[in-house]
């Protein structure tokens, strides 16, 4: 009989779970993404009534690791893509001798990549991917605008 952390190890029932590995759970480590992209993977395996339900369950997995999505509204209904700056465990604030507090965010070295379209069965597919800004000039297509409707600047920019 296996122990649970072999149990997991080898898989499990696939279903995502956190690494038992202590040196898994730094945003910063190749290791940690690619196991948060294969937990992420796993999860949209399936198709999807409409873009939310991936993201949801996207939001689910990277809770596990302490990096929490925004809500999001999906402006086309057909087909898209969200780039969403993230950070694990949130910004850094604090506060000063005198009182004041400091809200500074810091800059985001690593983006989720969300994109969603109706596939041939009329469901939505749906992909998701932890990356780099290198690796999301790759995935990010060459009509896509950087200024959407309202003027919104696409995290990278800002």
């Amino acid at each position: 009989m296996l122990k649970f952390a072999e149990f997991i190890a080898e898989g499990g029932y696939g279903v995502p779970v956190v690494s038992l590995s202590k040196d898994k759970v730094d945003l910063a480590k190749a290791d940690t993404r690619n196991e948060i992209n294969r937990n992420i993977s796993a999860e949209l395996s399936r198709d999807w009534m409409n873009p939310y339900g991936g993201w949801s369950r996207v939001r689910k997995v990277l809770a596990m690791y302490n990096i929490f999505l925004p809500n999001i509204i999906f402006r086309d209904e057909e087909e898209g893509e969200e780039v969403v700056a993230i950070q694990q465990f949130g910004d850094k604030v604090g506060a000063k001798i005198d009182g004041t507090v400091n809200m500074v965010s810091d800059d985001a070295e690593y983006f989720l990549y969300y994109s969603y379209g109706i596939g041939m069965s009329g469901f939505y597919e749906t992909y998701a991917v932890i990356t780099d800004e290198e690796g999301l000039n790759d995935l990010i297509s060459d009509d896509t605008e950087i200024d959407d409707e309202e003027g919104d600047r696409d995290p990278r920019q800002q």
